[in-house]
């Protein structure tokens, strides 16, 4: 629990610590169930409750703020909407579009009785309320912040809580699916998209592996934790590349994930550069050799480097 409140509200142990009243040898020693006091539990339990309630509550001041800005009765009157209006009607059909919807299915999934309802809403002839809005978002997964506002990205969602591969490796257990990602022509860096309950969501570290980029200490140990990460998940990973076009849709979090994903290509390359197969150096390219070599040469030194610490301790 005390992992899950650090993460979400972006806060290490020390400061977690400090807003406790403990130690840090304290938190640091919750290393199961049993090591962790019921008042603490129940304080870590209010802290992400209160998290969750600001959160909820600043999504309705957003809404509101938006809404209080139309002019709605004018609209209405004239038979026309405002820019903010139009904008607002074009996000909404950019997700029947990326999720293949109408009103009806709509009406479904959302719990409305009445599809006739959306279908106004869609021809401007209703002002969506903020309810409606809010369910919209909540029952297909949207960004509440990009419906409202057309900031940010729609299909951006906070399935990674990691943020060093050291805890994303540990936290990849529960995803349902993990796709290995790259471009076409090697130029663009490889990522992770990881998927969980038809959600899906971008892992923040960029992978070089290509001939366009240069391989400095940072890159050489991330490419390493790519290799060791693809060894341990490869019974559930998928590798895949795409043109330049569906890369950067897929980048962007504002187009919906797996329609893109159902475009990508089985990627040898990368199927044959994790499992080291050096016997294709020449098909690739002079990059692909070179990357096998950071590889061993970066998993060699580790190996190394936990020998020293095991004969010193």
């Amino acid at each position: 629990m005390f992992k899950e409140v650090c993460n979400t509200l972006g806060i290490n142990r020390t400061e977690l610590a400090e807003k406790l009243g403990l130690s840090k040898t304290t938190v640091d020693s919750w290393s199961d169930n049993s090591r962790i006091s019921k008042t603490a539990q129940v304080a870590l339990g209010l802290m992400l409750e209160n998290h969750k309630l600001r959160s909820i509550i600043k999504n309705f001041q957003d809404g509101f703020t938006l809404l209080n800005s139309y002019n709605l009765e004018d609209n209405i009157m004239n038979n026309t909407s405002s820019k903010d209006h139009n904008d607002l009607i074009n996000r909404i059909n950019h997700i029947f579009n990326e999720l293949k919807l109408n009103e009806i299915t709509c009406a479904r999934v959302m719990g409305e009785n009445n599809f006739a309802k959306i279908n106004q809403i869609l021809n401007f002839k209703i002002y969506p309320d903020f309810d409606f809005l809010e369910k919209f978002a909540s029952t297909f997964k949207i960004d509440h912040h990009w419906l409202l506002t057309g900031k940010g990205s729609s299909f951006a969602n906070d399935l990674i809580k990691s943020n060093f591969n050291s805890q994303f490796i540990n936290e990849a257990e529960e995803f349902d699916k993990i796709y290995i990602i790259t471009c076409k022509d090697n130029l663009q860096h490889t990522k992770i998209v990881v998927k969980q309950n038809n959600e899906f969501d971008l892992y923040q570290t960029d992978f070089c592996i290509g001939s366009n980029f240069i391989m400095e200490a940072m890159e050489r140990s991330d490419l390493c934790d790519l290799y060791e990460f693809y060894q341990k998940f490869k019974h559930n990973i998928s590798c895949l590349d795409f043109n330049e076009d569906d890369y950067r849709k897929l980048l962007s979090r504002n187009y919906y994930p797996k329609n893109i994903l159902n475009y990508g290509k089985i990627s040898y390359m990368l199927f044959d550069l994790l499992d080291l197969r050096e016997d294709n150096k020449e098909k690739y390219g002079e990059f692909f050799g070179e990357c096998i070599n950071i590889i061993k040469s970066t998993l060699k030194d580790r190996e190394n480097r936990r020998i020293e610490r095991n004969s010193i301790d």
